[in-house]
């Protein structure tokens, strides 16, 4: 196939309730029976076991929800956004709904390696806000804050850029903007209510959007 008859489409969509405790495996193979039966024409890659060409940006954490998923799907054939909408429309289970579509050049550098932060809301229930501003406060005084996740040891404090306490009650929202780092690691919603002993009150966990670093065209 001719790369010149290809088109690249990103696909923003929401990962809602229903579908919040499939892993990033089983999603990218939901997505996989999505594209078929929506009956887009998704390129293969090559070789013994070719597999579609389709990436998602960024995993969210079992459990949690996502406003502004992006995932980048290569096509054989040029197709309008407007066709692909209508297509997929359909064919989407229950928990995934499509937000927008658009074209982006095929070179454009792959979506992970452009993430540079993603925003969070934490609905807090149990705990008051003095509390959680308590504990905030406390890890934002912290040079360095060592956490383990998978089996693995790293400082979590570089990658927090801020933490914003909302509400009152028994609604406490905590806003969380985590950074990526020059090693391609990401701060963890759920890693960070660990580090602040809040992860018995979390009863929400939504990723409001995935912020990418502008890049050049080639």
């Amino acid at each position: 196939m001719s790369e010149r008859s290809r088109c690249r489409i990103q696909i923003t969509f929401r990962e809602e309730d229903p579908v919040k405790y499939i892993s990033h495996l089983d999603l990218i193979r939901a997505w996989e029976r999505i594209l078929r039966r929506a009956g887009m024409p998704v390129a293969y890659s090559q070789g013994f076991n070719p597999h579609p060409r389709i990436t998602v940006a960024m995993p969210l954490p079992v459990g949690c929800t996502g406003e502004r998923e992006v995932i980048d799907v290569l096509l054989d054939e040029p197709l309008s956004t407007a066709q692909v909408i209508v297509s997929l429309e359909p064919a989407l289970p229950p928990g995934i709904s499509v937000v927008e579509a658009r074209h982006v050049p095929l070179a454009d550098p792959p979506l992970p390696s452009l993430i540079c932060e993603a925003h969070y809301q934490l609905t807090l229930t149990g705990t008051s806000r003095a509390v959680v501003e308590q504990r905030v406060a406390e890890l934002m005084d912290r040079k360095e804050c060592p956490v383990e996740f998978r089996r693995k040891t790293y400082d979590l404090r570089p990658l927090i850029r801020s933490l914003t306490v909302c509400g009152a009650g028994d609604g406490v929202t905590l806003e969380a903007a985590l950074l990526r780092d020059p090693r391609g690691r990401i701060g963890r919603p759920d890693v960070l209510l660990q580090a602040l002993d809040l992860s018995e009150y979390a009863r929400r966990l939504h990723r409001t959007r995935i912020v990418f670093a502008p890049h050049a065209p080639k």
